[in-house]
């Protein structure tokens, strides 16, 4: 609405009329704001959920939008307004979808976290498929070929784009892993090289490669999300998280004001009887997409439930026309040796209303019909777990005020007259919680609420042991991509998957048992393991004190604690099993731990004297150097103490 507005004034600003050239606004776009939506997109995109969903991601992005297109071309032939060759030029530029809206909507009520990762995935490939669909399409009808040769041509180049751009893209990526860990541990240098390197390669592979710059930076953006967090520091994963952020909400906003700019209403007006039926082929391929292929390909990944028909609705009405379409239909007006004036008149007219209908009519309601369909009303659970929250934050500020109330701060009375307000808020919030497990709690929903709970719980724990080096990062996202499935499947009440600590069969048979070399396999089987046996431990012993305050049948409480035992009883069986299988390993596994938290330990003391201002920063950062390679040279002999024991041990045997 800001561009809409901007359009009315009498004389716009010289900064912003120059969007009102072709070349520029088509370049800004293209060039600068969907590089920063698309790299930002893929570098916070969940890798583990795009592995376990990319058949359904890749086959919504490429098959579905050339089904789309079809349905739209078909329908731009049939009312005969445009040729069939600019017909299809116009149904690929209509076939870039932009769902954030319904992201957004889907987030805000707690839909499946696989159906969002589609989503998301298809939003990232789509507007790459569409970029290069169009650009292979006007090269191609320049070229008049045969339709047998635009088929073979065709294939073979929207083929080879994607691979030497996703080749790039794994290259690229690579090389700023690279960067991060050669380089100084500085926000700012990190921050820059992020943001020159996702431009450079956007602007090489466009420019000099030829081939997707979409596909090569969400390619790069995948990298780092697969090695997420990064080989930087949590101070400098924060600001760049945040400077990424504020950059892509910064092109959407962007972007929006130039669709504003470039809705000409008296134009769409002249052409609305095309432009109707055009969206309705737009929403009737949308529909088919969304009702039909969408929970087939979900059932290929690990959505084996049914999707609820309100996601699909959301789906449907949430497929909005932006920045690809608004791009390509502005570059369409540049192009004077493959299109007539009229029809780019046509063609602007009509992709103009579309962006215009799915913007401000789609956009609009979206919302209203997300609570029309009630995905925003509030579950049972997270009511419960919203008083339990609230309770716990009143009673922890009970605890400060009664240690306030033994300081000369007491005397103002001040301390008492709050905490008697507070007393009265408890008790409401109590008595609040009562009413709603005597009334509205059934079993299985404090069953549901009480696993995710736990699930929660443990989490903390597992994030606890990452963060103080204790496990590694593959590790540590293997077990959060195992707790997100656990947490679906309790708030969407589908099956648990099975523990992932549990030994596997054919590593079993393929690793040799007195093998000299540390198998990289078995230690991180064995760190999964490991780690799952110490937070099972830690969350029992939670959980126990958790539903001591619980209005829950002993039999409840009773199934609750078995399923952490028997997790627990699983990585047990399989720390011990591996203990006895490849002792050499597992000893060595175990100094490696002792030497991250012995290293932990001593940064954190320091810590505390830099703070007393005892220490300088640099001092410390010596001093933990120093320690470090003492703790790394005990580390390292104790392990070849062990393999020299080994060695001796497997001499022993021979000479039996």
């Amino acid at each position: 609405m800001s561009g809409v507005c901007l359009t009315l004034l009498p004389e716009l600003p010289a900064g912003i009329s120059i969007f009102y050239e072709p070349d520029i606004a088509e370049k800004t776009i293209l060039f600068v704001f969907l590089p920063l939506l698309v790299f930002e997109a893929a570098y916070k995109f969940d890798f583990a959920k795009f592995t376990a969903n990319w058949s359904a991601i890749m086959i919504m992005a490429i098959p579905g939008v050339m089904f789309s297109t079809l349905v739209i071309t078909a329908t731009l032939v049939f009312i005969g307004i445009l040729t069939p060759q600019t017909a299809l030029i116009l149904g690929i530029i209509l076939s870039a979808t932009d769902p954030s809206a319904t992201i957004a909507i889907f987030k805000e009520s707690g839909a499946p976290k696989d159906l969002i990762t589609i989503v998301e995935g298809e939003s990232l490939f789509n507007d790459a498929t569409v970029i290069a669909a169009y650009k292979i399409a006007v090269l191609i009808f320049a070229m008049h070929l045969t339709p047998t040769e635009m088929v073979v041509t065709g294939l073979w180049q929207f083929t080879w784009v994607f691979l030497v751009g996703a080749l790039c893209g794994y290259v690229t990526g690579h090389l700023l892993l690279w960067l991060m860990k050669a380089l100084p541990d500085d926000p700012y240098i990190e921050i820059s090289i992020s943001l020159v390197t996702a431009i450079g390669c956007f602007v090489a592979v466009e420019q000099f490669v030829h081939a997707s710059s979409i596909v090569a930076l969400t390619i790069c953006g995948l990298v780092l999300a697969k090695n997420t967090p990064l080989p930087i520091s949590n101070e400098s994963n924060q600001y760049l998280n945040s400077f990424w952020t504020y950059l892509s909400d910064l092109a959407k906003a962007m972007i929006f004001i130039l669709v504003g700019l470039w809705l000409n209403l008296e134009l769409i007006a002249s052409h609305w009887l095309n432009t109707l039926l055009v969206i309705i082929s737009m929403l009737a391929a949308r529909a088919g997409f969304v009702y039909w292929i969408l929970p087939f390909f979900g059932r290929l990944s690990r959505l084996s439930y049914s999707l609820p028909r309100s996601y699909q609705h959301i789906c449907l009405w949430g497929g909005l026309r932006g920045a690809v379409t608004l791009a390509l239909s502005i570059l369409v007006i540049t192009d004077t040796s493959l299109f007539a004036i009229e029809e780019r008149e046509t063609m602007l007219a009509v992709a103009m209303g579309a962006v215009f209908f799915t913007i401000l009519i789609q956009g609009l309601t979206l919302s209203p019909l997300a609570s029309r369909l009630k995905l925003d009303e509030t579950s049972i659970e997270e009511k419960i777990t919203k008083k339990e929250l609230m309770l716990s934050a009143m009673k922890a500020s009970e605890k400060v005020l009664a240690h306030l109330a033994k300081t000369p701060l007491a005397d103002s009375g001040a301390p008492d007259e709050i905490m008697q307000s507070l007393k009265s808020h408890v008790d409401e919030e109590k008595r609040d919680l009562r009413h709603l497990y005597t009334t509205e709690v059934d079993t299985q929903s404090l069953y549901k609420k009480l696993i995710m709970e736990g699930l929660s719980i443990e989490s903390e724990y597992l994030y606890l042991l990452y963060d103080q080096g204790l496990i590694s990062m593959e590790s540590y996202q293997k077990h959060r991509e195992f707790f997100d499935q656990q947490m679906d499947a309790a708030r969407h009440k589908y099956q648990h998957p099975a523990t992932q600590t549990t030994h596997k069969r054919w590593l079993r048979r393929a690793l040799d048992k007195w093998s000299h070399k540390p198998t990289s396999d078995v230690s991180i089987q064995y760190e999964l393991a490991w780690s799952r046996l110490l937070t099972t431990d830690l969350t029992l012993i939670e959980l126990k004190a958790l539903l001591n305050d619980y209005p829950v049948e002993p039999a409840l409480k009773k199934q609750v604690l078995q399923v952490w035992a028997s997790w627990r009883q699983q990585s047990a069986d399989t720390v011990s099993q591996l203990d006895k299988t490849y002792p050499v390993i597992t000893a060595t596994a175990h100094r490696k731990w002792l030497h991250h938290m012995l290293n932990t330990v001593q940064k954190a003391h320091l810590e505390k004297f830099v703070r007393q201002r005892l220490i300088s920063e640099s001092d410390k950062e010596q001093i933990v150097k120093q320690l470090m390679h003492t703790t790394s040279s005990f580390y390292k002999d104790s392990v070849d103490n062990i393999r020299t024991g080994r060695d001796s041990t497997h001499s022993n045997d021979d000479s039996k």
